[in-house]
């Protein structure tokens, strides 16, 4: 073994599939592990095991060579006694269940940071191993950690990964990174590479990928060029266009659909150029939008989109649905004269509907996207509204009934669009409705003990027996919520 973290790596398979189908390793001669004459396999491996486990929960650099320097000296108080014993709660028994462990140790981080106190050192091997696979927790996790837990990641190749995403997190600009270097990353590392620059340089990012390109792989193409999602802007559209042409259709296919969510983009007014003859108005009492099905496509439009249809559909009827994803939705509101609420009531064919949803969820319009919602239930629509105007907007959809032809969501996936805390009324109004549908609450209550205030738990105890687990995870989840904020105050 070359490394001691190879050989804890080995023994833990060992332990796991039995020393009899897979021997014990030897142990590297820095590791101070006494041979007994006659033991059995099974005690080496016990002893190994003491002596690893020792090693992973010190933090010990676990590699041949000489041990890291010492852990530079912790900024931070400890957490109060009764703050610290929420703490074990959460990470050896989490009341409610473990599906809920991430927001209980979500909402410990963040109460602890804000009052200004640390992880106790023998907690934290725990900790890290809890936070390391939720990216979300990771920022706060390491500053709740303070100097012993940096030191305790940075020497532990396991856990290394969380400075770097928590560097993300905190909007951290990118190390530079020469050419050669770039060249020996897989393609998912350097899609990440660059997703987190396009976060605070996008110019920078797409300067990288326009000085690879033409190197690269169609595959590796098809995906590089999505992180231009991050921070797209118009000044990305002269790239895009020329990816247009690529020989990759994936390539391609990424490059329409990152120039749909581009107001403004020549695409989409030549997209829109073909649109905007085939939209009318019809009626003198209700009136409604016609849109007539396109006939042909030029080269041009071949380029822009306009491909064949899947077998089933309507050749006109994908090219409606193309066109009006890409086209500007000012064309829409052009031809009736009226506001979004009012031209989406009026339009009503199913291709065109299609088209238009996916145009405000790439586009991220906020106007359009609340006419949208009174009769269709996407959950990427409602996080596209201003957060104070959830609440009214799920309320309506739940109270009128789930479903619609243009594409439903549960009741879970809208209530998780909605910002929390919520509200104490709009928390009560929720689980009134909720108490009829059983089915839905019980699929619901991840969500429900994320959102809801502590201030609802007298009210769940009016839930039915038949939600009696249900009802039992949401008041302790919700309890313990409330004894942590109380703890650090």
């Amino acid at each position: 073994m070359s490394t001691t973290e190879e050989w804890w790596d080995a023994v833990t398979a060992a332990a796991v599939l039995g020393t009899a189908r897979r021997g014990l390793p030897s142990a590297p001669e820095t590791l101070p592990i006494p041979e007994r004459r006659g033991s059995s396999a099974q005690t080496a491996l016990l002893d190994a095991a003491a002596v690893g486990g020792a090693m992973v929960r010190s933090g010990r650099l676990l590699r041949t060579g000489s041990a890291p320097a010492a852990a530079p000296a912790d900024r931070l108080p400890v957490a109060p006694a009764g703050g610290v014993q929420l703490l074990e709660l959460v990470l050896n028994q989490t009341p409610g269940g473990a599906d809920l462990r991430g927001d209980l140790l979500a909402h410990w981080l963040a109460c602890a940071n804000a009052a200004g106190y640390r992880v106790p050192a023998r907690l934290l091997p725990r900790l890290l191993d809890q936070a390391l696979p939720r990216p979300e927790l990771h920022r706060d996790a390491l500053t709740a950690a303070d100097a012993r837990g940096v030191w305790l990641v940075a020497n532990r190749r396991r856990w290394r990964p969380m400075i770097a995403s928590a560097r993300a997190a905190a909007g951290a600009g990118e190390e530079p990174l020469d050419d050669a270097a770039w060249a020996r990353q897989p393609t998912a590392a350097r899609a990440e590479m660059l997703t987190r620059l396009r976060a605070v340089d996008p110019a920078a990012a797409r300067e990288r990928l326009e000085s690879v390109w033409a190197g690269e792989k169609a595959a590796d193409r098809a995906t590089l060029i999505k992180t231009l999602r991050t921070g797209l802007s118009l000044e990305d559209e002269p790239f895009l266009e020329r990816a247009l042409d690529d020989r990759g259709a994936d390539v391609r296919l990424a490059a329409r659909h990152l120039l749909d969510a581009l107001p403004g983009s020549a695409r989409g007014q030549r997209l829109g150029a073909l649109l905007r003859p085939l939209v009318g108005v019809t009626g003198i009492v209700r009136k409604t939008v016609e849109v007539e099905l396109p006939t042909g496509a030029d080269a041009t439009a071949v380029r822009d989109g306009l491909d064949k249809a899947p077998r089933g559909r309507s050749q006109g009827g994908h090219w409606l649905r193309q066109l009006a994803a890409g086209a500007p939705l000012e064309i829409w509101t052009d031809a009736t004269g009226r506001d979004p609420d009012a031209t989406w009531a009026m339009i009503t064919d199913a291709d065109a509907r299609a088209g238009i949803i996916s145009a405000v969820i790439a586009r991220r319009d906020p106007d359009w996207a609340r006419a949208l919602l009174g009769d269709v239930h996407r959950g990427e629509l409602l996080e596209i509204v201003p957060s104070a105007d959830r609440e009214a907007l799920v309320l309506r959809q739940l109270i009128t009934g789930a479903g619609s032809g243009t594409g439903g969501t549960t009741i879970s996936a809208r209530l998780g669009a909605v910002p929390g805390p919520w509200s104490l009324d709009f928390s009560r109004t929720v689980l009134d409705l909720l108490a009829a549908r059983e089915r839905e609450l019980a699929r619901s209550v991840a969500v429900l003990a994320a959102q809801m205030p502590p201030e609802i738990v007298p009210d769940l105890h009016r839930l039915p027996d038949s939600l009696a687990r249900q009802r039992n995870q949401l008041i302790q989840h919700l309890s313990l919520v409330h004894a942590i904020t109380e703890a650090f105050k």
